[in-house]
C-alpha cells in the first residue's frame, strides 16, 4: 500500500524503537488511530500522557475510554469522517489544546496505580462477596 501512495509525509517503518515511538508521539499534532480492533486502547494513554489529542475508531474498547468532545474524538472509521475530525482540530489549536489537556487529566485521575488499586480491590471484594 506505501509504494501506491508516493508523499514525504508518508514513512513507512517496520519496527521501531521505544524511543523512536516516544519521539513521533512528542512531534505529532494528533494522533489519529482509527482502527477496528483495540482490546484496551492503552496507546491513546501514552498520547495523553504528552498532552496531544487523539481520535479513535467507532468501536467499544475505544469509546469506553475516549470521551467524545472532551478528551478527544470517536469518528467511524470512514476517510470523510476522519478528514472532517483532523481538520477541525487543526484549525483550532485552543481546542487541539484543550484535548490533550483533558485527557492528560483523565490519566493521571482515572489510570495511576492508586485508582488502578482501589478499582481492582472492589472487583475482589465483589468476587469474594464482601
Amino acid at each position: 500500500m506505501f509504494r501506491k501512495y508516493r508523499d514525504p509525509r508518508i514513512i513507512e517503518k517496520d519496527r521501531v524503537s521505544e524511543e523512536e515511538k516516544r519521539a513521533a508521539l512528542a512531534d505529532c499534532a494528533i494522533f489519529c488511530l482509527p482502527s477496528q480492533q483495540e482490546s484496551f486502547g492503552g496507546v491513546y494513554l501514552k498520547v495523553w500522557m504528552m498532552k496531544k489529542p487523539v481520535i479513535g475508531g467507532n468501536i467499544p474498547a475505544v469509546s469506553e475510554l475516549i470521551t467524545t468532545g472532551q478528551d478527544g474524538e470517536v469518528v467511524d472509521q470512514k476517510p470523510r469522517a476522519l478528514a472532517e475530525k483532523i481538520n477541525q482540530l487543526l484549525k483550532n489549536p485552543d481546542l487541539m489544546k484543550n484535548r490533550g489537556e483533558n485527557g492528560y487529566q483523565k490519566l493521571m485521575q482515572k489510570f495511576n496505580w492508586e485508582s488502578i488499586a482501589v478499582h481492582q480491590k472492589k472487583v475482589y471484594q465483589q468476587l469474594l462477596g464482601d
